[in-house]
C-alpha cells in the first residue's frame, strides 16, 4: 500500500509539472529578429510603462528577445526591445530602444450558438 501512495504522489507531482511546462510555452510571445552580438539579455517596455529585463532566447540562428505577453490585458498595446549586455567589467551596456511593436488583445467574448436541433 506505502508503495502504490508513493508511486500515486510522483505521478501527481509529475503531471502538475508537466502542466505547468505546459502553460508556461503556450502563451503568445513577441520575438525580436536574432542577433549573433553577445547580448545577455531583453530589456522590454510595455505601453510605455517600467523597463522589465528578461534572458535572451537562444536558437542555432542567435539570440533574440522573447517576450511573454499571454498576461496582457484586452485591448491596444505597444512594446519594445532593447538588447541588454550585462558585463562584469563594464556594468551593463544596452542598444537603442526598438520601433514600438502595436498589437490588439481582442476581448474573449464569443457569442453562445443558438437554435440547436436534433438532426436525423
Amino acid at each position: 500500500m506505502k508503495l502504490f501512495l508513493n508511486l500515486l504522489m510522483i505521478f501527481l507531482i509529475g503531471a502538475a509539472i508537466w502542466f505547468c511546462i505546459g502553460l508556461a510555452i503556450s502563451a503568445p510571445f513577441v520575438v525580436s529578429d536574432p542577433t549573433l552580438q553577445g547580448v545577455t539579455h531583453c530589456g522590454s517596455v510595455l505601453d510605455g510603462g517600467v523597463k522589465v529585463d528578461s534572458v535572451v532566447a537562444v536558437s542555432p540562428l542567435g539570440k533574440s528577445c522573447k517576450i511573454d505577453i499571454g498576461s496582457v490585458g484586452v485591448g491596444n498595446h505597444s512594446i519594445a526591445a532593447s538588447f541588454v549586455n550585462i558585463d562584469p567589467i563594464y556594468g551593463r551596456v544596452e542598444s537603442a530602444m526598438s520601433v514600438p511593436f502595436v498589437f490588439v488583445v481582442p476581448s474573449g467574448t464569443i457569442n453562445a450558438p443558438g437554435a440547436l436541433k436534433l438532426v436525423p
